[in-house]
């Protein structure tokens, strides 16, 4: 919604343009505003809200505001700590969990989303991202956090037939320092989902500046990344008993590797 309300933006009018700027300023709090207080914001009637909720396809204002909320809801939900979660899900059944249904629902799970990552869209885009990653002088892997896994085995892998792929990591709080010598004919691939890791958007902002190509691993069209990565991966992975894996990553992360090694032994025999 964002991406779009940016597309039309120069076709709005004062009032609507007042809303969409404060839209895009205030995304992540707008599940919990009132229509007046948005309007108060904005120094318009709340009818002009109204009208911002028709202008892009909605019945009403409400109806507008319900995707903040699930986004809203989603962010909470992966911020909250591991002994809450496990408890939250504790009280909403009897008994406990069986290792035999946790493992039968996890991979369940995992397997309809190995088939999403599959899909013909992704598929091209991994075809994109390996040739440039053939073309390129150096191939920066990031992933903070939950992702941090992802990258290592992505940078490790990689190792194995080019030499030039190297990890960012925070240790010492020194990523500033590993990035500084980023190139415009280096590529940077990076992981992050939502809630998003700072470092990870500072990393993307800087390789923007310096013109370095980007392969950003996520889950939205709309999220952070939208506008920094050249390529966009998505990942729609669902949590289960309350967590959510990295089965689906783990696979994108060894299928660009697997494919990444063939192109470059052809490049490398002229057959490619």
């Amino acid at each position: 919604m964002l991406e779009t309300i940016s597309r039309d933006y120069s076709n709005l009018s004062r009032q609507l343009a007042k809303i969409a700027v404060f839209i895009e300023k205030n995304h992540e709090s707008l599940g919990l505003c009132k229509i007046k207080d948005i309007a108060e914001r904005c120094d318009v009637q709340p009818s002009a809200v109204i009208r911002f909720a028709h202008r892009f396809g909605f019945d009403g204002f409400s109806d507008m505001q319900a995707i903040f909320k699930a986004r809203l809801s989603r962010k909470v939900a992966l911020e909250t700590p591991y002994q809450d979660r496990i408890r939250e899900v504790l009280n909403t059944r009897q008994g406990a969990f069986g290792c035999g249904e946790i493992i039968r629902q996890s991979t369940q799970r995992s397997a309809e989303e190995l088939l999403a990552l599959g899909s013909e869209p992704n598929l091209k885009e991994i075809e994109a991202v390996v040739a440039r990653l053939v073309a390129s002088e150096k191939i920066w892997i990031a992933g903070m956090r939950r992702t941090y896994p992802v990258a290592s085995y992505l940078t490790y892998a990689l190792q194995h037939v080019r030499s030039n792929a190297v990890q960012v990591t925070n240790t010492g709080g020194m990523y500033r320092s590993q990035i500084r010598c980023m190139q415009k004919e280096d590529v940077l691939i990076l992981f992050s989902y939502e809630p998003y890791a700072e470092e990870t958007l500072d990393i993307a902002r800087f390789a923007a500046e310096r013109g370095a190509a980007i392969v950003a691993v996520t889950d939205s069209q709309m999220g952070p990344y939208a506008q920094l990565a050249d390529y966009l991966l998505l990942i729609r992975e669902q949590p289960v008993f309350g967590f959510r894996s990295l089965v689906s990553s783990m696979a994108l992360a060894h299928a660009i590797f697997v494919t990444f090694a063939y192109r470059a032994e052809l490049a490398g025999e002229g057959r490619v």
